[in-house]
């Protein structure tokens, strides 16, 4: 018997090197009036988990999600959600904001390609990262609770894919 009998997946990201390789495209730095890239970048990406690098990639990525990482000991690792996802045969709902600006909807999608059980996706019109809950909590809600009875009355037992998306707004 399987750990889980479905599973949520609310912006999933497919590899630490490319969240690494993202976060730090999106960096720059700010001096006397101008914009520029971080001029390390290629370096900083090809040796992000290295141990003496971290300490360095770490102040830059927190930067960039601001967060206070000060009280927490991490270290970053090489891992690959998208290979994991390939042993996955339960349901799965992904849910992703298309304008996550840290993990883009592609990577959502290369997970959602490998992953081998029933699944959907659905695409919100959430303003950011892990957004869509807070942009309509209602909705959110009541499509998650809708999916969790759905497999627990056992209609999800075929190979079922869907994606449905949020229309934008006016």
């Amino acid at each position: 018997p399987s750990l889980f009998k479905a599973m949520i997946l609310d912006c999933p990201f497919d590899s630490s090197e490319n969240v690494i390789k993202n976060g730090l495209r999106h960096l720059k730095l700010s001096m006397f009036g101008y914009t520029f890239n971080i001029p390390v970048q290629c370096l900083l990406q090809k040796y992000a988990f290295h141990p003496y690098v971290q300490t360095f990639v770490k102040a830059l990525l927190k930067a960039v999600a601001h967060m206070e990482t000060r009280n927490i000991n991490m270290q970053i690792h090489p891992v690959f959600p998208v290979k994991s996802a390939e042993k996955i045969n339960v349901p799965c709902f992904f849910i992703h904001c298309k304008h996550d600006e840290k993990v883009p909807v592609n990577a959502m999608k290369s997970i959602f390609a490998a992953a081998n059980g029933p699944k959907k996706i659905w695409l919100t019109n959430g303003r950011r990262h892990y957004d869509s809950y807070f942009y309509n909590p209602e909705e959110y809600t009541y499509r998650v609770r809708n999916f969790f009875g759905e497999v627990l009355e056992g209609k999800w037992q075929v190979h079922k894919k869907m994606i449905t998306e949020d229309k934008d707004e006016v």
